[in-house]
């Protein structure tokens, strides 16, 4: 029990320091309003789940199944974002030099930050619960409600999904190239990956090929659309909102039926996640500071004539463009922008720019998309500065700040 209670007090306050915030508030706000589309009313243009044009009566069984399978896709991509931030909140307020001062080890902490993870992603999922509660009765195709067949979906998809992303993110925040933004852009690619290799195994995936937990609640469904239409192709099982969807037909899901092996299935990604939690902790480096090594190369003889020679050529140009009061905010802007750049950076980005001029038709879609990335983790610091650098008091107290600082 002497190892348990600092592991729980370290969940109970990163818990509270994470809803106690405006911007927890927004969180929920915004989720309860997305939830509210995942299922669309009659005469609505789009579609959300629809299985070779057959679309289930909305009873709680289809919209437990509905919400299970949308909600999985969604906070397995905006959640991990959403609390990919609670170790580095502690590295930027220097609070975990004070925790690496007491008797929590790497274990504790690591694990901690999972759970509290965990419990945030959880209280959205919460939510989507409780919003496909109210949309059905909102629907009214089926006001018969069944508490057990929405939960189950949920609890059975969503919770252990939710529990592998929080440790995810903990690991990424704990491997220092993954900490930054480029962690933030290898996830997005390593998802996109993994949902198409998911989703490619139709029915039959192998349980760590169903992380989602799509292919568990659409065997079920489909053997629902079979006994109603023999004919069904298995192949036409479209998640996610389809433009001028055509549902041909409606009938009733009847519900699920849980065998104990895809019961245990699923309980298997919680030892995943603790795995991942495990390993993390490895990586650890208890708030240790790290060698200057960028500090230093960015100090060296070669960056700083690098610096001196493009300050000296752009700076008449600046003063005359950036010559008024806004375009001295838009200056600072840019400044903070490009402070610390290595020269490299601009190499790359010229050969991305040299690679769209050259680029044939079927290149070009890929030119571009490699010129819109190549910037984003500096455009990612714009809305984060002042925040990050405490610099809120300085900046907001001024006449128009976020209008002026907007536009800017």
């Amino acid at each position: 029990m002497s190892r348990v209670w600092p592991i729980a007090a370290l969940v109970r306050a990163d818990l509270l320091e994470r809803t106690r915030c405006y911007q927890y508030l927004a969180t929920i706000v915004a989720t309860m309003l997305l939830g509210t589309l995942l299922l669309p009313g009659r005469g609505s243009n789009y579609e959300t789940f629809l299985v070779d044009n057959y679309r289930g009566l909305y009873n709680s069984a289809w919209v437990g199944a509905s919400y299970a399978l949308l909600s999985a896709l969604l906070l397995s991509i905006f959640g991990f974002y959403l609390v990919k931030n609670a170790v580095e909140r502690d590295r930027v307020s220097r609070v975990g030099e004070i925790i690496a001062t007491t008797s929590i080890d790497r274990f504790g902490y690591t694990l901690g930050k999972a759970l509290s993870n965990f419990l945030v992603l959880a209280s959205l999922t919460g939510m989507l619960f409780l919003t496909a509660i109210a949309m059905q009765l909102v629907r009214g195709e089926s006001k018969s409600l069944d508490l057990a067949q929405i939960a189950a979906p949920f609890a059975l998809a969503v919770l252990p999904l939710v529990a592998v992303v929080a440790a995810v993110a903990v690991l990424f925040e704990m491997t220092p190239w993954l900490r930054s933004g480029f962690g933030n852009v290898v996830y997005f690619f390593a998802w996109v990956t993994y949902a198409s290799w998911s989703f490619e195994a139709k029915l039959h995936a192998a349980w760590w090929r169903d992380l989602f937990g799509a292919n568990l609640v659409m065997r079920q469904v489909w053997a629902a659309v079979l006994r109603v239409d023999p004919h069904a192709s298995p192949n036409s099982i479209e998640i996610g909102a389809q433009a001028g969807a055509n549902v041909r037909h409606s009938f009733t899901f009847t519900g699920f039926h849980w065998a104990p092996n895809e019961i245990g299935d699923r309980l298997l990604w919680f030892a995943v996640a603790a795995g991942i939690a495990i390993f993390a902790a490895l990586l650890f480096d208890r708030f240790a500071r790290p060698a200057r090594a960028v500090e230093r190369r960015r100090s060296s003889a070669f960056a700083a004539r690098w610096s001196a020679a493009v300050e000296r050529l752009t700076t008449p140009i600046t003063d005359v463009i950036f010559g008024s009061d806004f375009g001295a905010i838009v200056l600072a802007e840019l400044r903070l922008l490009v402070r610390g750049l290595s020269p490299w950076w601009y190499v790359v980005a010229a050969g991305l720019w040299a690679f769209q001029l050259g680029a044939d038709a079927k290149m070009q879609s890929i030119a571009v998309g490699l010129a819109w990335i190549w910037p984003m983790l500096l455009w990612s610091q714009l809305g984060t500065r002042e925040h990050l650098y405490g610099t809120e008091q300085f900046v907001y107290p001024t006449l128009l700040p976020i209008r002026r600082q907007f536009v800017a």
